[in-house]
C-alpha cells in the first residue's frame, strides 16, 4: 500500500486501497491467466490498468498489486519505458482493427522521436477473439506455424506530431 502513499494501519487508507484494486480488476480484461506466482500453489490471473497490475487467485481473491509494471500484452521480454510507450501506440492501432499485436522481433533501428523509441516490428496481428488462445502458445514459446497467416510488419511514422502505425503483410 505504501507505493500508493497509503498507510496499512489506517482504516480509511485500507478502504482507498480496496477501491484502487477493484478499479483495476472490475471492467478490465484479463491480461494473463494461468501465471505461476511465488508462494501460490495454483495459477493466478493478472488484470492490468495502465501500468498497474493486480494478481488474483482462482477464487478471484486479491494476492498482490504491482505498480508501474513495464510489461505489456504482446511482449515476451522486459523493455525500456520509451519502447513501452511506443508499443502502447502499436496496440492502440491494433485495437482499432479489433486485434492484438504480438511482437516477434524488431529491426533494431531504435529511433527516438517525441519521447518514444520507434522501430519497425515484425509479429502476429491476431483477432481479439483468438488472442488468448494465441497468447498461451506465444508466452510458452511453443511452435506458432499454425498462426503464420497473421504475420505482419508494424511500421511507425510521424505525420506532424501524430504517430501512426501501419500494418503490412
Amino acid at each position: 500500500m505504501s507505493e500508493f502513499g497509503l498507510d496499512a494501519k489506517s482504516i480509511d487508507d485500507r478502504a482507498k486501497f480496496e477501491t484502487i484494486v477493484r478499479g483495476i480488476v472490475e471492467g478490465n480484461q484479463e491480461l494473463l491467466k494461468g501465471l505461476q506466482w511465488r508462494g501460490q500453489n495454483e495459477p493466478v490471473t493478472a488484470y492490468i490498468k495502465g501500468k498497474d497490475v493486480v494478481l488474483v487467485n482462482s477464487k478471484n481473491e486479491f494476492i498482490t498489486i504491482l505498480k508501474k509494471v513495464l510489461i505489456m500484452r504482446g511482449l515476451r521480454t522486459k523493455e525500456c519505458a520509451k519502447f513501452i510507450d511506443f508499443f502502447e501506440e502499436v496496440q492502440k492501432a491494433a485495437g482499432r482493427c479489433n486485434k492484438v499485436f504480438f511482437l516477434d522481433f524488431g529491426e533494431c533501428k531504435d529511433i527516438e522521436a517525441n519521447g518514444v523509441l520507434l522501430d519497425d516490428l515484425f509479429g502476429w496481428l491476431v483477432p481479439t477473439s483468438k488472442a488468448s488462445e494465441f497468447e498461451k502458445q506465444f508466452l510458452k514459446r511453443e511452435p506458432l506455424d499454425a498462426w503464420d497467416d497473421y504475420l505482419v510488419w508494424a511500421i511507425p511514422s510521424y505525420e506532424g506530431q501524430t504517430l501512426t502505425v501501419e500494418f503490412e503483410q
